[in-house]
């Protein structure tokens, strides 16, 4: 009995810090993917950079991330994803290939670029474990990027 009542608490902790750092590393994949959804969004079409359609291609592309992130433990923002601040969205930059300033932070992107221009998203999040342990951070903050060039992909027809 009493060796039970020695070796059952390690066990439950030991437990209890595998569960969390499968949440962690699920949470991880889940902001990575937020940054990718958005950063495709974003540059899958030239003329969603164009003067007309920037601010709406940069609410759309936080939706998805915050869309993308809207399972996770912590998650902080509107119940339909459409804005979040945990994770949080970093503005959404426009850079050269070369980060040159052949592409301009503000609209209108120049269609047609060669080399095109990147998106950037950042997505920061802040990851909270059930055990709070004494020598382990109680909140463990990291940021995931993507990067993805701004393509000219012909539009598919509707059916």
């Amino acid at each position: 009995m009493t060796e039970f009542a020695i070796v059952v608490p390690i066990f439950l902790l030991l437990a209890i810090g595998i569960a969390d750092l499968g949440r962690l590393y699920t949470a991880m994949g889940q902001v990575e993917a937020g940054t990718r959804e958005a950063a495709d969004y974003g540059a899958f079409q030239e003329s969603n950079w164009t003067d007309t359609n920037y601010a709406q291609t940069e609410a759309e592309m936080v939706r998805r991330a915050c869309t993308a992130a809207i399972g996770l433990p912590d998650y902080v923002g509107a119940a339909d994803g459409s804005s979040c601040s945990n994770p949080s969205v970093a503005p959404i930059a426009i850079e050269g290939q070369d980060r040159n300033a052949s592409c301009p932070t503000a609209p209108p992107v120049p269609q047609g670029l060669d080399p095109p221009c990147i998106v950037h998203v950042s997505l920061t999040y802040t990851f909270h474990a059930i055990l709070r342990v004494p020598f382990i951070p109680a909140a463990l903050t990291f940021e995931r990027d993507s990067r993805f060039a701004i393509s000219a992909l012909p539009v598919p027809a509707g059916p």
